[in-house]
């Protein structure tokens, strides 16, 4: 997880205001060779240009020294000691190197994968990085760090 003055989104560049920046993370997607072909409509929303079930997330603790605690507790699957920073605005899909040709849906074949940029903010720029981690939440089980 970095910070940025500014970020590039579908080709268009957002700037931080001052005193502010963007948290920007690039995950790496991988699908087990053997399987099947992956839908990446989770990472990488083309209808809305949004990550849907990744969050960023802190602990309450670093949450309410940010000024960030408003979405601790607001979603059942996070623990108390943890707080969805992102709920609400969600993370914008800056790039995913599978995403070729404007496809209605990004598909990943079994042992490839993917590198997506995601970010969010702008945020405060005193917001330290390194408390920030992103986790993927499907709905349907526990979320899951996937800081490396």
């Amino acid at each position: 997880m970095v910070s940025a003055l500014y970020v590039n989104v579908s080709s268009f560049l957002w700037s931080a205001a001052p005193g502010q920046v963007f948290l920007t993370d690039a995950l790496t997607v991988t699908n087990p060779s053997g399987g099947h072909v992956e839908n990446l409509s989770d990472f990488d929303d083309l209808s809305s240009g949004l990550a849907d079930s990744v969050d960023f997330v802190m602990s309450a603790s670093n949450a309410a020294m940010a000024g960030d605690s408003s979405a601790c507790g607001a979603r059942h699957v996070y623990p108390p000691s943890l707080c969805p920073i992102s709920l609400g605005q969600g993370l914008t899909v800056d790039t995913d190197t599978a995403n070729h040709d404007d496809r209605a849906v990004v598909q990943l074949p079994p042992g490839s994968s993917t590198q997506i940029v995601l970010s969010y903010g702008p945020v405060a720029a005193s917001l330290q990085p390194a408390t920030v981690s992103a986790y993927f939440d499907d709905a349907q089980s526990t979320p899951v760090d996937l800081t490396p």
